[in-house]
């Protein structure tokens, strides 16, 4: 910040350019709202990138504060009173909040019970069938794994960095960023890619028919997973769904209509998918670039080191998580003797997707999580005075245990649901064009993984929560290093467990890694939370 200057004694305005004034008057007022003094709306125009020989020579004022002077007066200028109105019942907007950010948590299910209900009434989905042989579901459940392990990091930290710069109004930084960050995924991905091919064309693990298949649906699951990524950064929620259904709705068409072959109907579905969002997300991006006014279009990207340093932990967390997410399903796989090295198990994945399903609402509540923390920082500290630190600290640690109760909850409540459901929908016969569901509820394997896979996700999700805390308050190389231990954990127990009995015995390796997860991102919450104070004041 440049040298503090003692504040005018008038607020007269000088014969300084007045629309420039005004517009920097309108984006202070977008970006902290009314501020208080001078000093607010200093340090708003020096996050901006004004400097004092900016003030000189575009504005005629001696410095930053000064300039500061004129912008105030004219904020005050627009800051009407408001009319009395009668004070709303306090649960109403409260009960709006949450039905909000509970659906914003919620959302990332809705793509995949798209793809659920077209797999229901016609039998495929964009990227499944129900009669693939199982070499053929093997080799697309591998691409489609990988895809996943190799763009979350590129998705997560893409998900931090961007709304640091769209939310201070740099829209041409962010679409800038948006598609250097997309090229760098993309590149990645298809090195990655080819790194695998390569090694399969050494040991002719498999069959060059099924690495053409794999190959195809991997290059364009990653467009999926990053066009989607893009567009949940921008909240752009109606492109994500619109995108997803046009897409199956293509795949329904040329296989009911066309009679085009199944790899044909789900390349081109998904194929058109990837070309929506990512078509969508360039309009958008394009729009607010093209908006930008004032100073903004003036800013600049910090340097690229301090860039990478700062997404570094976000990029390592969102890979560590999907490969810890994933990592017992190719463990379990790939036990055994069969005809390649990773054999997909029908009973398996149906019991996986099972505890997903189950956990939907306590993994959604964590949005409400972020948003409730957040609103809450600023507000609990001008509660507390100076001397009141040790109640101000405590205050969020009850805020966090009752964020803990209710994830908790709502993930124990969703098991108990997802399986009475599944009871009922074994006792209906057929559905749809999946058939008869009766022998995985009720037969080997398929139920005790539900129940480890369950418990593996609630303490995932716990694990999470615990995450949105660290990540709030600026300790994100505290989750990453968590998740790390807890996927060695996975992975070592998971291995031991399905070599020395059952292949299904490495879903064990997911509750074990879960706990882990959660245990260790608990600790390291607690101990943030009970010096919330310091940890506030140095992550902001």
């Amino acid at each position: 910040m440049s040298e503090a200057r003692p504040s005018s004694p008038a607020l007269a305005p000088r014969p300084t350019p007045a629309a420039s004034l005004d517009e920097l008057a309108t984006s202070v007022l977008e970006i902290a709202g009314p501020p208080v003094d001078a000093w607010a709306v200093a340090a708003t125009l020096e996050s901006r990138g004004m400097r004092d020989v900016d003030a000189v020579e575009r504005y005629g004022c001696a410095d930053v504060f000064d300039l500061a002077q004129e912008v105030l007066l004219r904020c005050r200028e627009r800051q009407a009173p408001a009319p009395a109105a009668a004070p709303p019942d306090p649960w109403q907007p409260r009960a709006r909040r949450f039905a909000r950010h509970f659906a914003r948590g919620a959302f990332f299910f809705v793509p995949l019970g798209l793809q659920m209900v077209t797999l229901v009434i016609f039998g495929y989905s964009q990227w499944a069938w129900v009669h693939f042989s199982l070499a053929q579901a093997s080799t697309i459940a591998l691409a489609t794994g990988a895809s996943f392990v190799v763009t979350g990091g590129f998705i997560q930290s893409l998900g931090y960095l961007g709304p640091l710069f769209s939310e201070s109004g740099k829209h041409m930084l962010t679409e800038r960023l948006t598609w250097t960050w997309f090229s760098v995924s993309l590149a990645v991905a298809f090195a990655f890619g080819g790194l695998l091919v390569a090694v399969n064309a050494l040991t002719g693990s498999y069959p060059g028919h099924l690495v053409g298949i794999g190959a195809a649906y991997y290059a364009l699951l990653v467009g999926l997973w990053l066009g989607n990524g893009i567009l949940y950064m921008l909240r752009a929620y109606r492109a994500m769904f619109v995108s997803i259904a046009v897409g199956l709705a293509v795949v329904v068409g040329l296989r009911e209509v066309a009679g085009t072959g199944i790899y044909a109907a789900q390349w081109s579905g998904l194929g058109v998918t990837v070309a929506i969002a990512l078509a969508w997300a360039a309009l958008v991006l394009r729009r607010r670039a093209r908006d930008t006014a004032g100073d903004l279009r003036l800013a600049r990207f910090p340097p690229r080191r301090k860039l990478l340093r700062a997404a570094a932990p976000y990029f390592c967390f969102g890979l560590l998580y999907f490969a810890l997410v994933l990592g017992d399903r190719f463990v379990g796989w790939s036990a055994g003797d069969h005809p390649l090295p990773i054999w997909f198990e029908v009973r398996y994945e149906i019991g996986l997707d099972w505890a997903l399903i189950a956990v939907v609402a306590g993994i959604a509540f964590l949005e409400h999580t972020v948003e409730a923390f957040s609103a809450r920082l600023a507000p609990i500290q001008e509660r507390f005075r100076g001397d009141e630190i040790a109640a101000h600290n405590r205050d969020f640690v009850r805020f966090y245990g009752r964020q803990l109760a209710w994830t908790l909850s709502l993930g124990v409540a969703g098991v108990g649901l997802a399986y009475g459901v599944a009871l009922g929908l074994a006792d209906l016969g057929q559905i749809g064009k999946l058939g008869s569901v009766e022998d995985f509820v009720h037969g080997p394997v398929t139920p005790e993984v539900f129940a480890w896979g369950s418990l593996g996700y609630v303490l995932v999700a716990w694990g999470l929560l615990n995450s949105t805390v660290l990540f709030s308050l600026a300790r994100p190389w505290m989750v990453a290093a968590a998740i790390g231990t807890a996927l060695a954990a996975d992975l070592a127990v998971g291995i031991a467990l399905s070599r020395s009995g059952p292949y299904w015995h490495s879903v064990i390796g997911l509750a074990v890694g879960g706990a882990v997860f959660a245990a260790l991102t608990t600790i390291a919450a607690v101990r943030t939370l009970r010096r919330t104070d310091y940890h506030f004041f140095s992550a902001y």
